[in-house]
């Protein structure tokens, strides 16, 4: 039988009764026969691949996420499945037959319209998945939301056909912007040295002065006004042209770095010292955009050398704790952070406290103690920020340095059972905060002797914070970024095998493959049916949930694949989709735990008021297994062995496990069987089959 010049089968005739010799003209005739067979089983081959094709098709376009909309030659809708209805608010009776534009915002249809055409009129077949480009959609409230589409094209002419498969992007944009200014001002904030963070966004013209740039110059947060013109009106007369040309000359990249001193008017109207320092941003042609740093009091270092050699190892202090946060995982830059922190101060304690339970508890995440020194982490287990009411209130304005025992009010109860039970001698806590908002704080005890801390030391601790709080949320937005980004992938696990779900992503036309040698298991509880008319239906549910989920639980245990389950009836493969050796062990360990299981339920939960059983059934064999369905995708068996298997529960015994001898063979040398004999089964006739007992 030839097909295309192919051989694809043979046609024979026998003569049983008589020996005979056949003619030319009927060799000539059977050859004829055998063409128009070879034509026909083609033909209905393609029939059935594309009726295949069409349903796997209409499977995807209903369950998928994103949008999937087809247009013809003239733009006008012909396809919009339910995720485009998701996305654009559109029922598809509503869209069908008209014009794309009214997906698309009006100053971009002209673009995309040319875009289209180009697109049809190019050599290019297909853009996959990984050559997406971002555009805009325009959802049926008329509010626009950026996307990521890509499209291919079938047919010629006025039959060319385009599909656009589209997803929503917005809440990716708004975790990726939430990341990048989080990045943006950790990065920024600590290329400068220490004190007053700054930060001036030169495209808008918007400058933002931290409340503390603020207050090292007397002012609180709402007497300045965040503007550049604030700024230049506190520079000292003799210093002011001076300033200003570094500034101008470093925008302009004639200078490597900006770093300038000079005097700034303090609101008493006395000045201060200060060493500006700053870090630019720079668009790809190398124009700024965007300028932060930092301010620091450099009024005493001008007078002490000491202050200088101190000033110099927090610098020092700063970069490394800048370096650790940027390549060192978010626990370690903090130990290391602290450590380095109290080692420069030499105190005995450094500690970060953060809220927990909507602002409500008082967790300390991380402490390093000085050698000899007592952690005091224990000391704040189930503490809430009522606890700490006299701390809390007047954290609220800045930090907080209590000396001594002493310097605390009778009020202050939880903060006196500190002292005693840990000897404290001083402490000082400061607000962390991110954006404005408080999120934590960071603290130092002085275990040993009383002390004082300076401003140069106040103001290193408040910028450690900072630099701590930037990082925990930069760490906190990375992980609300993967979270989103693995939201894709657990609805497609949680449908499929993981195997099956990579070839699902990967596009791959055929979803069947045949396994040689599996062992499947069916199981069916009896007593279920008489047991649901002691049970409510959400009592039942609930039992039969617990019952499965146990199953479940082996199902992983034994690295097994679970099926289906229909009614009361559990179906479960070993072989599949990735090969197993000891699939048919693996099968009988689940059977005989399965067993267990159901007793255990019988005894615990349902007590003698009825009679829980599960039976059984086990076979060996070929199957092909693959992805079906019309609506929804469902990973399935098919095969001679998948049948025997059902028969070998169907014919089994309530609370016995019944094998055929195909899986008997595998598993006699470990395991305990008793021959049950022949037995009559449905399409097979009469098989020997084994009662599986045990282990050996």
């Amino acid at each position: 039988m030839l097909y295309h010049g192919k051989v694809v089968g043979y046609l024979g005739l026998d003569a049983l009764v008589s020996q005979r010799n056949w003619t030319k003209d009927e060799i000539r005739l059977l050859k004829m026969v055998a063409e128009f067979l070879a034509v026909a089983q083609a033909r209905y081959k393609a029939q059935r691949d594309l009726r295949a094709s069409e349903g796997r098709l209409a499977g995807i376009l209903d369950i998928a996420k994103d949008a999937i909309i087809t247009i013809d030659y003239r733009q006008q809708i012909l396809i919009f499945n339910q995720g485009a209805e998701n996305i654009f608010g559109y029922r598809s009776e509503e869209v069908l037959g008209k014009s794309l534009d009214l997906l698309i915002p009006q100053q971009f249809r002209g673009n995309h319209q040319r875009y289209i055409y180009d697109f049809g009129q190019s050599s290019q077949d297909n853009r996959r998945m990984a050559e997406r480009r971002e555009i805009f959609g325009l959802r049926s409230n008329g509010k626009q939301f950026p996307a990521e589409a890509s499209i291919s094209q079938l047919g010629e002419g006025k039959g060319k056909l385009f599909t656009v498969i589209l997803r929503d992007i917005t809440e990716r944009r708004q975790a990726e912007e939430r990341l990048r200014q989080s990045e943006e001002r950790f990065a920024l904030s600590v290329a400068g040295a220490n004190e007053g963070i700054w930060d001036w966004n030169i495209a808008t013209g918007e400058i933002y002065f931290s409340p503390r740039w603020k207050k090292m110059l007397g002012y609180n947060d709402r007497e300045l006004p965040n503007s550049l013109a604030s700024w230049e009106k506190l520079l000292h007369p003799q210093d002011r042209l001076r300033v200003l040309r570094v500034l101008k000359e470093y925008l302009q990249g004639k200078r490597d770095k900006y770093k300038v001193e000079y005097r700034a008017r303090h609101k008493e109207g006395y000045y201060l010292w200060i060493m500006a320092r700053g870090s630019a941003l720079r668009d790809k042609t190398g124009k700024p955009c965007r300028l932060s740093g930092s301010h620091s009091d450099i009024t005493a270092s001008k007078n002490s050398e000491e202050v200088l050699k101190q000033r110099a190892k927090m610098d020092s202090l700063l970069s490394q704790v800048s370096r650790a946060f940027m390549n060192q995982d978010l626990d370690t830059a903090i130990d290391f952070t602290l450590r380095s922190l109290g080692e420069l101060l030499k105190d005995d304690r450094v500690f970060v406290i953060r809220y927990a339970d909507n602002q409500t508890k008082l967790v300390m995440t991380h402490e390093w103690c000085a050698p000899g020194i007592e952690s005091s982490i224990s000391f704040f287990d189930n503490l809430t920020v009522g606890n700490f009411a006299w701390s809390y209130q007047r954290l609220q304005y800045d930090y907080l340095e209590v000396g001594s025992l002493k310097d605390l009010p009778p009020e202050a109860v939880s903060e006196r059972q500190l002292f005693r039970n840990y000897r404290l001698q001083s402490y000082i806590i400061v607000p962390m905060s991110n954006s404005g908002q408080v999120t934590g704080y960071i603290g130092v005890d002085a275990a040993l002797n009383p002390r004082k801390w300076s401003t140069e030391e106040v103001n290193l601790i408040k910028i450690v914070g900072e630099i701590v709080a930037i990082a925990q949320a930069r760490a906190e937005a990375e992980e609300a970024l993967r979270k989103e980004q693995e939201k894709s992938e657990s609805l497609l696990l949680n449908i499929l095998p993981q195997p099956i779900a990579q070839q699902l992503k990967q596009q791959q036309e055929c979803l069947a493959q045949q396994f040689d040698e599996v062992t499947i298991l069916f199981a069916d509880i009896v007593g279920f049916t008489p047991l649901s008319a002691n049970l409510s239906p959400i009592d039942l549910v609930n039992l039969l949930n617990e019952i499965f989920s146990s199953f479940d639980q082996l199902v992983e245990k034994y690295q097994l694949e679970k099926i289906k389950t229909i009614g009361d009836a559990y179906m479960v493969v070993g072989g599949l989709p990735m090969p197993k050796q000891d699939h048919a062990e693996a099968i009988a360990n689940l059977a005989l735990d399965m067993q267990q299981a159901i007793s255990n339920f019988q005894h615990t939960i349902l007590g003698s008021t009825s009679n829980l059983q599960i039976r059984v059934g086990i076979n060996t064999g070929t199957v092909v297994a693959g992805v079906i369905g019309i609506k929804r995708f469902i990973y399935d068996l098919w095969g001679d062995a998948v049948n025997v298997a059902s028969r070998m529960e169907s014919s089994g015994v309530p609370g016995k496990i019944q094998v055929t001898t195909e899986t008997y063979q595998r598993l006699k040398g470990n395991y305990r069987f008793k021959k049950r004999g022949a037995i009559a089964v449905k399409g097979k006739g009469e098989m020997i089959t084994y009662w599986l007992e045990g282990r050996r």
